[in-house]
């Protein structure tokens, strides 16, 4: 569900979502979005006091994090950066990248799937969100997309729901972003094919690389299932944790 706040662009609740189990994610509680750089005062002020917010993960590389720096208030909330992936450290989003962007975006999402930091930086989002006891969980990269779409894909899974809600979700980022890539074509109407496959790229979360992401992932680990258990190594009991706390 998306939210209402006007410095931050793309930021969903997660509740409401139904689980194989019947059971429903609770609302307020696991929220999603872009970077918070910009965030305003009272936008601050609804998360702290209407959210009541205690965590946030922020996936962002470490350029990204250092320059843009999320605007809260560090005495208030326990602030954490998992850079995901050492490919993007090293090969930021640009247009002077040796890949086509959508080649990109497909590197970045095997990267998701098999890179070894992907696997530590995951896991330690589980971790917080394991040791955050009570109030909201907000976790973001940068456009609030793909590292943090994958997030959720794991999340979401542990929480139990299905494989399409899985997909609706994590889709859902193109109801505003298809929007904002119109409103930017018309300022931008003389794009050479390059420029707009990057941009394309850049605003809208595509099928194909959550698709690449769930093949190499069964291809090298045999089911989702099985690399949550084995590679980011999430218990049963940590996921039970998880799910008395997350779902009604």
């Amino acid at each position: 569900m998306f939210l209402k706040f006007d410095s931050i662009r793309n930021i969903r609740d997660l509740g409401g979502y139904l689980t194989l189990d019947n059971k429903i994610i609770k609302p307020k509680l696991l929220l999603r979005s872009s970077s918070l750089n910009d965030l305003s005062d009272s936008d601050a002020a609804k998360l702290y006091d209407e959210y009541h917010l205690k965590t946030i993960v922020d996936f962002r590389t470490t350029k990204s994090f250092k320059k843009r720096q999320d605007r809260i208030d560090y005495q208030k909330i326990n602030h954490h950066h998992e850079f995901v992936l050492h490919f993007l450290e090293d090969h930021p989003y640009e247009m002077s990248q040796t890949l086509r962007p959508f080649d990109f975006f497909m590197t970045v999402y095997r990267g998701l799937a098999l890179e070894k930091q992907a696997h530590v930086a995951y896991r330690h989002f589980f971790d917080h969100l394991l040791n955050t006891k009570d109030g909201a969980f907000l976790y973001h990269c940068t456009s609030g997309k793909d590292r943090t779409g994958i997030a959720t894909v794991l999340l979401m899974h542990v929480l139990g729901c299905p494989i399409q809600t899985i997909y609706y979700e994590h889709l859902q980022t193109n109801v505003l972003a298809k929007k904002e890539f119109g409103e930017f074509l018309k300022t931008h109407n003389n794009l050479s094919d390059l420029e707009y496959e990057y941009y394309e790229c850049y605003y809208i979360a595509k099928k194909e690389f959550l698709d690449e992401y769930f093949r190499v992932i069964n291809e090298n680990f045999f089911s989702l299932e099985n690399y949550v258990n084995n590679v980011i190594k999430i218990t049963k009991e940590e996921k039970d944790i998880l799910k008395k706390r997350y779902l009604q």
